[in-house]
């Protein structure tokens, strides 16, 4: 895998990037002791405030299975092909998006939050930027018939979905 991006909501004061996690992953094929050391890494950074919605062990063993999960939904899901070398075939550096709500397409960052090319390219002013934690839920948008905050999810998480 050579580009990675690795972000982190509701386990510290602020959004985190995991450049440790992000570090381990670079150069390497994405198979399962890349992923479970990614995770580990992204664990290591998360202080979490304890709530209603979990305790900090709790809320930090979450970032490791999410940061698991979608680095394997991402090879899955883009029919990655890992080559002898380990090199990622899955080589797409844009992310498209379409909104069926005004039949437009965008091009923009695999890394952008969903919000942001909302508003910004394609010009839906409706999902509000908010706390950008996923907190007070003004991102909030419909993403194939879910109910998803769009300051969590990538742009590239979007591709070919119905909003």
């Amino acid at each position: 895998m050579q580009e990675v991006a690795i972000a982190l909501t509701n386990v510290g004061p602020s959004a985190l990037k995991a450049r440790a996690a992000e570090d381990a992953l670079r150069g390497k094929a994405l198979n399962d002791a890349p992923i479970a050391e990614a995770a580990r890494l992204a664990m290591s950074i998360c202080d979490p405030v304890e709530d209603q919605r979990g305790d900090a062990e709790y809320k930090t063993a979450m970032a490791g299975e999410m940061t698991q999960r979608a680095l394997r939904t991402r090879a899955l899901a883009r029919h990655a092909l890992i080559d002898d070398r380990g090199d990622d075939m899955a080589r797409s550096k844009r992310s498209r998006s379409s909104s069926t709500a005004s039949r437009s397409t965008c091009w923009s960052s695999r890394a952008s939050c969903s919000i942001h090319s909302l508003r910004e390219k394609l010009q839906h002013t409706g999902p509000h930027i908010g706390c950008e934690t996923s907190h007070c839920g003004a991102c909030t948008v419909d993403l194939d018939g879910m109910s998803v905050k769009s300051c969590t999810v990538l742009t590239v998480q979007c591709q070919d979905a119905r909003c």
